[in-house]
């Protein structure tokens, strides 16, 4: 048994396969024989792993051409993990909302006059929840910080506040995992976001990159202390992944990695609603308030009033403070087309 310990320590999974295959060799050193590698499948974290969570918190968010309430066009990687691992996916287990970040804020609070759960708070609804049988032998996922970047960009929090508190987060939730039986538990990383189409269209490509292989660099020496401290995680490098993915498309059977696949509604990624003259307003976190107002162009885009902003902000609103322009410019992905929320032409 220590030796597998030693094994999941040190691992740094570059793919899910690679995750497969250590997880099959684990299940198959038990003295036990089990039908399937683990008993659960448990998943905590944001948009990349959520199922439909915040889809029945928000009212039906978000909408079609997305697959019945997954941010994506078809099943996500946590259900073509439960495959290769040969386990029925249960969506009872999937505790990830969209827009979590790694404490108890969510980037979608205020959306639909709601607010939404962190990674935090996920862990503590499992730990109120009805323990699971054999939880020793679950595999427990932890997977966010993304969202933590958006609020920063938003917000322009340091650098150095966003990579302290996302790692402190992220490792608070893993003791607290722990501390509830968990014994197998991977902690994805932060991807590239540098190599998106958001980043690219924006050029902020490198300083994304250098900021999200900076906070990896942290979260990897933190679990590390974990480990030696006797709570040892199995890695799964997404950086890497994404990397790889961007700078070699082909190989993963991508012709286009530069152009978003779907131009969503900016009422949705914003969080706003149409008023009646012809702009856009939306409470952000914390009550703050803005309003963007935009023309609706010809070819049926937003086309901002603001010289080289996509939206241009304005304070006059509930609250004095309105969301920093920034906002408007991390969340909106390149010429959005609009659907439900024409303003008057």
């Amino acid at each position: 048994m220590k030796r597998t310990s030693n094994l999941i320590q040190r691992m740094r999974l570059p793919a899910v396969a690679g995750l497969v295959l250590l997880t099959m060799a684990l299940a198959g050193s038990r003295a036990q024989a089990k039908s399937d590698p683990f008993s659960h499948l448990m998943i905590f974290g944001d948009s990349l792993s959520d199922t439909g969570n915040y889809f029945l918190r928000s009212g039906g968010t978000p909408p079609a051409p997305y697959a019945d309430g997954r941010f994506c066009n078809g099943p996500i990687w946590v259900e073509y993990l439960s495959t290769q691992l040969a386990m029925d996916y249960q969506p009872a287990d999937n505790f990830a909302v969209g827009g979590a970040t790694t404490g108890t804020l969510n980037s979608n609070d205020g959306f639909a006059g709601k607010q939404y759960p962190g990674l935090l708070d996920e862990i503590a609804t499992f730990q109120a929840s009805a323990a699971i049988s054999e939880p020793e032998r679950a595999l427990y996922v932890v997977e966010a910080g993304a969202n933590d970047f958006f609020v920063a960009l938003a917000s322009q929090e340091s650098p150095q506040t966003l990579i302290a508190d996302g790692v402190n987060n992220t490792v608070s939730a893993v003791q607290r995992l722990w501390a509830s039986g968990a014994r197998l538990i991977l902690v994805m990383n932060v991807p590239d976001l540098g190599v998106t189409p958001m980043a690219k269209s924006l050029g902020m490509g490198p300083q994304l990159t250098g900021l999200c292989a900076a906070y990896n660099q942290v979260l990897g020496q933190a679990l590390d202390n974990l480990a030696e401290a006797g709570i040892p995680t199995i890695r799964l490098d997404a950086f890497r992944v994404l990397s790889e993915m961007a700078n070699t498309p082909a190989a993963y059977g991508f012709s286009n990695v530069a152009v978003p696949f779907l131009l969503a509604s900016a009422v949705f990624i914003l969080g706003l609603r149409a008023s009646d003259n012809g702009c856009a307003r939306g409470i952000g976190r914390r009550g703050r308030c803005a309003i963007a107002c935009c023309v609706f162009s010809e070819q049926g885009q937003w086309k901002a009033r603001g010289k080289d902003q996509w939206f241009e902000w304005i304070s006059e609103c509930e609250s004095p403070q309105a969301v920093s322009p920034s906002l408007a410019m991390v969340r909106v992905v390149g010429p959005v087309s609009i659907n439900r929320y024409r303003p008057p032409t």
